[in-house]
C-alpha cells in the first residue's frame, strides 16, 4: 500500500480574514476550491489521492467552512492568489467546482503567470441565464430560512444541486446528500450569526466577457443530470476558451467529483499528466 502523505492543516490570515486549510503532497501543485453548498470536506475522496503525485491545497472559501467572513469588501480570487503565497505556492492548477469556477476564471483573467491550468466543474461562470426554476429554488430557499427553518432550506438546495431536476432524493446516493447536508447547514448557520458581513467586489469587465483571453490548457467536467442552464454554460465555456476539454459524468448532477469520485480523479490525473501539469 502506497504510504498516504502527510498533511499540513491550521487557519492563516488572508486579506483580512481567516482562511482555513489543508496541504499535502510534492509535486505541481493543485488548489481544490469547493462548491457554494459546501466546504473543503467536499474533497474528502480527492485530496490524499491526488496527494500521491502533486502538492495539494484544499481551503475553505472566506465565509464558508471554518473561514470566517469579517466586514468589508474583498475578493474571493485576491483571497486565492494571497493564500498560494502564504503557504509558498508560486503557480498551481486550480479544479473549482460551481461558484469556485468564477474564482478560478479571475484568479487565471488577473494573474495568469499564477495558473498552470484550469480544471472547471459544473460551474455557472459561462453566465448562462438561470432557468426560472433555478429562480424558484433560491427564493423557496431563501423563504424557508427567513421562516426560521433551516433544514427546509437546506433539503430545498439539496433537490436543486445534489439530486437535480431528473431525479428524486431516493435515487441518490444517501451518503453523498448526507455530506452535502452537514457543510450546507454550517454555511446557514454562519449566515444567520454573521448577517452583516462583507460583500464581494464586483470585477468589472465581467469574467463571462474575457474566456478568449484564457490560453492555459482547461478541462470541463459536467454532469449529464444538472441543472440545464449550468449544462449550457460549460458548453459555452467549452465553445469560448481556446483547447478547452469538456467531458461528461453521466448519471451524476452537480457534484460528479462526490457521486463518481474514481471517475472524477481518473478524468483529472490524465488531464495533469496529458499536459505535464
Amino acid at each position: 500500500m502506497q504510504e498516504q502523505p502527510s498533511t499540513e492543516s491550521g487557519v492563516i490570515a488572508v486579506n483580512g480574514a481567516q482562511i482555513a486549510y489543508d496541504l499535502a503532497g510534492e509535486g505541481p501543485a493543485l488548489v481544490l476550491i469547493h462548491a457554494g453548498i459546501c466546504d473543503r470536506r467536499m474533497w474528502d475522496d480527492q485530496f490524499a489521492t491526488f496527494a500521491r503525485s502533486h502538492r495539494v491545497l484544499r481551503y475553505d472559501v472566506r465565509g464558508f467552512g471554518a473561514s470566517n467572513l469579517p466586514p468589508g469588501s474583498y475578493a474571493h480570487h485576491e483571497d486565492l492568489l494571497a493564500l498560494l503565497d502564504a503557504v509558498g505556492v508560486e503557480r498551481a492548477t486550480p479544479i473549482a467546482v460551481s461558484m469556485a469556477g468564477e474564482i478560478a476564471l479571475k484568479a487565471a483573467l488577473t494573474s495568469p503567470h499564477r495558473v498552470s491550468g484550469l480544471i472547471l466543474s459544473t460551474t455557472g461562470a459561462g453566465a448562462v441565464e438561470p432557468s426560472a426554476a433555478v429562480k424558484q429554488l433560491w427564493a423557496e430557499a431563501d423563504a424557508a430560512y427567513e421562516a426560521g427553518d433551516v433544514a427546509k432550506a437546506v433539503e430545498i438546495e439539496a433537490r436543486g444541486w445534489v439530486d437535480g431536476p431528473h431525479r428524486s432524493p431516493v435515487e441518490v446516493d444517501p451518503d453523498v446528500r448526507e455530506r452535502v447536508r452537514v457543510m450546507n447547514i454550517a454555511l446557514w448557520d454562519r449566515i444567520a450569526r454573521e448577517p452583516d458581513a462583507g460583500e464581494e467586489e464586483e470585477f468589472v469587465p465581467p469574467a463571462r466577457e474575457r474566456l478568449s483571453e484564457i490560453s492555459v490548457p482547461t478541462l470541463l467536467i459536467v454532469g449529464d443530470l444538472d441543472q440545464p442552464h449550468v449544462v449550457d454554460s460549460m458548453e459555452r465555456l467549452a465553445a469560448t476558451i481556446a483547447g478547452a476539454e469538456m467531458t461528461v459524468i453521466r448519471g451524476t448532477a452537480h457534484l460528479p467529483s462526490m457521486e463518481r469520485p474514481d471517475e472524477f480523479n481518473r478524468m483529472v490525473l490524465e488531464f495533469l499528466e496529458r499536459h505535464r501539469l
